[in-house]
């Protein structure tokens, strides 16, 4: 049986970032992909049961739902919150995948391929190319 504290919906998750009150907490997901809202919605196996209620990568989307979710948010837990990076990066930040954003990027302007053929559209929005290689 996998241990509690590696399982989201457990009382003591390993990785919460912030109890912003009884009721509501933000934890990183076990995956190490994003910042996750949390609910306390009732008990199992005697302990709290937390449920997801928003996922999020960028810190500004996370503080404008606590904000509009939480009546009263924890000093301290929204100081922990402001102190988040701007993008969460996890499991995504190593030198692993800059190389892979590196052979994809090279890959892409040796292409220079468009992704929907221009002179086969109306709609100017699907006009689009290839983000350019920086």
């Amino acid at each position: 049986m996998a241990d509690r504290k590696l399982r989201e919906a457990a009382d003591d998750y390993t990785h919460i970032v912030s109890r912003l009150s009884d009721r509501w907490r933000v934890i990183r997901c076990s995956a190490r992909l994003q910042w996750i809202m949390q609910c306390r919605d009732g008990q199992r196996a005697g302990g709290a049961r937390w449920t997801g209620f928003g996922y999020f990568r960028t810190r500004e989307a996370l503080l404008r739902l606590c904000r509009a979710s939480v009546a009263r948010i924890d000093p301290a837990a929204w100081a922990a919150l402001i102190a988040l990076p701007d993008h969460f990066m996890g499991a995504w930040a190593s030198p692993r995948r800059e190389a892979v954003i590196r052979r994809l990027r090279a890959a892409l302007a040796e292409a220079e391929a468009p992704l929907i053929d221009d002179t086969e559209t109306e709609f100017p929005a699907l006009r689009r190319r290839c983000p350019p290689v920086a």
